[in-house]
């Protein structure tokens, strides 16, 4: 016969169930780094099955590869590099600036050499000019008093032989003199002058005005642009 009381379910044994881990917990560090705390760590993750990796889209590869230019990792130098191509146009920018500024003292160097020539040429001449002016005067100096002579010589009568040859001599020496560009100084009307004339007399006159040459001694005369001799005269008084 069977019992009639229904049997009361046994506990489960511990043998019999699954057992499951409890959470470990792992140390953590503490802020003042001595003494370490416990906490609970995550569960490491298992690894998918090839069911879910089938699952899984797969994204177009938008890596650049290492040959392609402005990559990281190509070889080549890139653009932000300071020394690569992308600071060409700054680095040309620069020697063309440096060009024009040579350029510019080049120009300014030529201009001024050309000026030193032209002044040491101009210093030359000007040299030149007051050597010839020396010699000139000296031999000119020589050649009027020998034209006084002969104009006092003219003074004798006209008609005798003496008084042509004078008249074919002065006018030799009249013709040196001009090659020379030595002028006669025209003072007789004129106001008196102290750079050509040599004032040795002066006469009370109301028939000229005060100051004006009415008589030469002897004849004063220029070379080029300079003077000569100057001329001894006679002025008025008024």
């Amino acid at each position: 016969m069977h019992d009639e009381h229904p049997t009361e379910p046994s506990e489960p044994s511990a043998e019999s169930t699954d057992q499951v881990p409890a959470p470990t917990e792992a140390a953590v560090p503490s802020a003042e780094g001595g003494d370490t705390s416990t906490g609970p760590t995550e569960p490491s993750a298992e690894p998918a099955d090839e069911n879910t990796i089938s699952d899984i889209t797969i994204l177009p590869d938008t890596v650049a590869s290492d040959d392609e230019p402005g990559s990281p990792l190509a070889g080549g130098p890139s653009s932000e590099d300071g020394d690569g191509p992308g600071n060409v146009p700054s680095e040309l920018e620069q020697a063309r600036q440096e060009r024009d500024e040579h350029r510019e003292k080049l120009l300014e160097t030529t201009a001024k050499f050309e000026n030193f020539r032209k002044d040491l040429r101009k210093a030359e001449e000007r040299k030149q000019r007051e050597h010839h002016y020396q010699v000139t005067k000296d031999l000119m100096n020589e050649i009027v008093d020998v034209i006084d002579d002969l104009e006092r010589a003219l003074a004798a009568p006209e008609g005798s032989g003496y008084r042509r040859g004078v008249e074919l001599i002065h006018k030799q020496l009249l013709n040196i003199i001009d090659k020379h560009e030595v002028t006669a100084i025209e003072a007789i009307g004129s106001d008196f002058d102290p750079n050509r004339h040599e004032a040795v007399q002066h006469e009370p006159s109301d028939a000229h005005r005060d100051g004006e040459v009415i008589e030469e001694f002897r004849r004063g005369y220029m070379l080029r642009d300079k003077l000569l001799r100057a001329s001894m005269v006679k002025v008025a008084k008024a």
